[in-house]
């Protein structure tokens, strides 16, 4: 995979609890929202670990990509929203 060679490479982990967050899958694209300019932007989802009890479905997520900062346009539309993860770090 590209993103894990590149010399730029980043990753990002995170778990969400949210109960309205869409259901996730690994090597599927998702866009990092409200983290500002470095942060935010298109994500390679490298693997996610759901863990259902009777409190709700938890997604445990490592993200990676090939560079940091916001592709602004290029990532529009591809992959789930993932809005507001600063609340959830």
């Amino acid at each position: 995979m590209l993103a894990e060679r590149s010399a730029f490479g980043a990753s990002l982990s995170v778990s969400l609890t949210a109960p309205s967050m869409p259901l996730l899958r690994a090597r599927r694209t998702v866009t990092v929202r409200g983290l500002g300019p470095l942060v935010s932007g298109l994500w390679l989802v490298k693997s996610v670990r759901h863990t259902i009890t009777q409190g709700g479905h938890v997604q445990a997520l490592t993200l990676t990509r090939n560079a940091l900062g916001d592709s602004g346009a290029a990532g529009a539309g591809a992959g789930a929203a993932v809005a507001a993860l600063a609340g959830v770090l």
